[in-house]
């Protein structure tokens, strides 16, 4: 049997975009206006998988509401 694949916790920017559909240019926006958070480590700017997600969750719920 092989080995489990394991989903990274934290995306580079290209991949984070890629996963929540969107442009690079959108999601540096997301960043840089604080709606969505980014950490960075070794000079490499992350998102956390987690916070994309709840992202999406809540463009979804305001989406409905409207």
């Amino acid at each position: 049997m092989g080995s489990p694949v394991l989903k990274p916790a934290a995306l580079r920017v290209d991949d984070a975009a890629k996963y929540a559909g969107i442009s690079r240019s959108k999601l540096y926006a997301l960043i840089k206006s604080g709606e969505v958070a980014s950490l960075l480590v070794g000079g490499r700017r992350l998102l956390r998988r987690e916070t994309l997600e709840t992202y999406l969750l809540t463009q979804e719920q305001r989406s409905t509401e409207a």
